[in-house]
């Protein structure tokens, strides 16, 4: 078992794996309303990721030769978030690859092995949405297709979405993830409670999760206030904001956890995710910031804290 630190400027008692289990548990909320709303196909998708990274995780860690004492958990995480950025109509032959890829390419270049588990499901979601973007518009209706898993062996070109204009959709259908989506991302009751859980285990800093919500939201609502209160806050709702700010943003590894440091990243994410919002919009818009503020996580810790606390870090990590 691993009782080390995700990165140097974590400074906290508990373990790695409980903060791993923590974070797990939290994200179970969404996988079990995926499953109730996509059926079989959801399940399909969340179990091929999860058991195609561990699978992967453990060959890497075979060919190099690693010899730690870790769980998997990590890889489950990460299987389990890249499942949940999924459309419900995604073949299985893109959730395999991209799990070789989160492996083998991502876990690399973005802290090794055990120590990337935000990075290296945003980078494969990125990466599946520029190589195979028309291949992942199949946001089907939940209802009345629980047992529908033809698409998951099907590799055709989806050209369109068999979802309606949001303006048929009520308030309420919006908050309880009535509008077709991304199956995990846009449930935001389901978010919260999982958010919930995660701020009870303590395990996580609401800094930069509530900086970029408030960013988001300022930017969105200013720069489109003549469409309306219902249209922002439809947005606001099947945006996917609400998943990037609680299981995107409160990584330890990858968000400074100083307050002002958390604040920082906060602001800056928000800003680029509104901005990108207003270029191209969809998955893109939420990831690419995302990756982008964990690049300089590391400098903006270091630069909103003050001397004692970086010589601190060193001492602690000298011992």
């Amino acid at each position: 078992m691993i009782y080390g630190k995700f990165a140097p400027f974590i400074h906290t008692d508990r373990t790695v794996s409980y903060m791993e289990l923590s974070f797990l548990i939290a994200l179970l909320p969404c996988v079990c309303y995926a499953i109730f709303k996509y059926g079989i196909r959801a399940l399909m998708l969340i179990l091929s990721c999860v058991l195609m990274n561990v699978l992967c995780a453990m060959l890497f860690s075979k060919s190099k030769k690693i010899r730690i004492k870790r769980t998997y958990l990590h890889n489950v995480i990460s299987g389990v978030l890249f499942s949940l950025m999924l459309p419900p109509d995604t073949s299985l032959l893109i959730p395999i690859t991209a799990s070789v890829f989160m492996t083998f390419v991502t876990e690399v270049l973005f802290g090794g092995i055990a120590f990337c588990q935000v990075n290296s499901p945003v980078l494969a979601r990125i990466l599946v949405e520029v190589v195979w973007g028309e291949r992942l518009k199949g946001f089907s209706e939940g209802s009345n297709h629980w047992f529908a898993i033809k698409s998951l062996f099907s590799f055709a070109r989806t050209t369109s979405s068999v979802a309606s204009r949001v303006e048929d959709y009520h308030t309420a259908e919006l908050i309880t993830d009535g509008y077709p989506s991304y199956i995990g991302m846009c449930s935001v009751i389901m978010i919260l409670i999982g958010t919930i859980y995660l701020l009870r285990s303590r395990t996580v800093r609401t800094a930069a999760p509530i900086c970029y919500l408030v960013t988001v939201i300022i930017i969105r609502v200013s720069m489109h206030i003549k469409d309306g209160v219902r249209s922002n806050i439809a947005f606001l709702l099947i945006s996917g904001i609400f998943f990037v700010a609680f299981f995107l943003l409160t990584d330890r590894a990858t968000v400074p956890q100083n307050h002002l440091g958390g604040t920082v990243t906060g602001i800056i994410c928000g800003i680029l995710t509104a901005g990108a919002f207003e270029i191209s919009g969809g998955i893109t818009a939420l990831c690419v910031p995302v990756v982008m503020v964990n690049i300089i996580s590391g400098l903006v810790e270091y630069f909103t804290s003050d001397a004692s606390e970086r010589h601190a870090a060193v001492r602690e990590e000298a011992q």
